[in-house]
């Protein structure tokens, strides 16, 4: 029989099996003790899935400004504005992984939505994300498409830039596409 996961707000006491979990999702130096902490330090939800005492997977939103939001997934800047509502955030999804022994469990799809409701409650106009896309596969698009986003489109290498790096399908600086969904979430109010 399997345990039913509890889902439970970041605590550092998970810091280490979030960074494994995520390292070996996405490969060597994708998350680290100053990545986990900034994020952990940042507006947005960020939950963990636990079963038995173990940490299965993790999931993490920010709330960013429209501007940095479109930094980060090398957007135009005025789409990013264009849906950002009168309070000038949206909720950029950051990260988010399972543990392989509990992938294809449902807990990646529990945890997506558990942030997404705590955006929602936040007031934010919309929320944004890139997806990784290996090769034709984008794991992350059944949660994406299954939260109601819409496919943006697609932007070339858009971690290729990210120090420290060592992505585990490229075997080096990440060259991946990321894949950008979107949602509206309502109009936040001024």
């Amino acid at each position: 029989m399997t345990e039913t996961p509890v889902f439970l707000p970041y605590n550092d006491i998970f810091e280490q099996d979030v960074i494994r979990i995520a390292n070996e999702g996405f490969g060597e130096g994708y998350m680290g003790t100053r990545k986990i902490r900034s994020l952990a330090a940042d507006s947005g939800p960020f939950y963990v899935a636990s079963i038995s005492g173990e940490v299965a997977g993790y999931c993490c939103f920010q709330y960013v400004s429209a501007i940095e939001c479109a930094k980060s997934l090398k957007l135009p800047e005025s789409l990013l504005l264009e849906h950002a509502g009168g309070c000038g955030n949206v909720c950029l999804t950051r990260t988010m992984a399972v543990a392989d022994s509990h992938r294809k469990s449902g807990i990646a799809y529990e945890l997506f939505s558990l942030c997404l409701e705590d955006a929602r409650a936040a007031g934010l106009a919309s929320a944004w994300g890139g997806a990784w896309k290996i090769g034709e596969e984008i794991p992350m698009r059944r949660i994406f498409l299954a939260n109601g986003f819409s496919c943006y489109g697609e932007v070339p290498m858009i971690w290729y830039d990210e120090s420290d790096y060592i992505c585990s399908y490229c075997n080096g600086p990440c060259r991946c596409t990321g894949v950008i969904y979107y949602k509206t979430l309502g109009r936040a109010e001024q």
